[in-house]
């Protein structure tokens, strides 16, 4: 298992953390998710075979690209 911190954009409230909750625990191999508005962070615990681009690729997709 590792764990995948990824700065995020546009996070302001509660249903942006839902949304981003759901969303990133629908791909196969992720175990946790907690997301901290306040910091713009998400923090993903995940099995060895996901792939930190198909974190960042669903988080863009739901309108919360990695912050640069």
């Amino acid at each position: 298992m590792k764990t995948e911190k990824i700065t995020a954009s546009n996070i302001s409230c509660g249903a942006c953390v839902n949304a981003i909750t759901k969303k990133l625990k629908q791909i196969e191999g992720v175990n946790t998710v907690d997301v901290n508005k306040d910091k713009q962070l998400v923090t993903v615990t995940l099995n060895e075979n996901v792939n930190r681009q198909s974190l960042i690729t669903a988080l863009s997709d739901i309108g919360y690209p990695e912050a640069n």
